[in-house]
């Protein structure tokens, strides 16, 4: 029998980093980091991204002074790239992806 190295976790947080990283072809450093920029995002620590973080992270990121910096449509655009299941929420798996 072959052993790999996520055969040695058991935790599952661990697991689910090491299957992400695996899957986008990243480093667990980078699944990390990428976590903890989420939980700063999901500010009602409720597990996921709503809509409204989600457009407030966007506009900081793209530097908006200004609530119309950047177009509703553009918003919308990009929240249907991520809610790839349409939820209606981002998922941390959704989120990395």
């Amino acid at each position: 029998k072959k052993y790999y190295v996520t055969d040695a976790i058991n935790d599952t947080d661990s697991r689910d980093t090491t299957d992400l990283a695996s899957l986008h072809g990243i480093s667990i450093v980078e699944v990390d980091k990428i976590k903890k920029l989420f939980d700063k995002v999901d500010g009602d620590a409720s597990g996921s991204i709503e809509k409204q973080e989600f457009v407030t992270m966007l506009r900081q990121l793209l530097g908006a002074k200004d609530f119309f910096d950047v177009p509703q449509r553009r918003l919308e655009d990009f929240w249907s790239i991520v809610d790839r299941d349409g939820s209606g929420n981002i998922t941390f798996p959704e989120f990395v992806a």
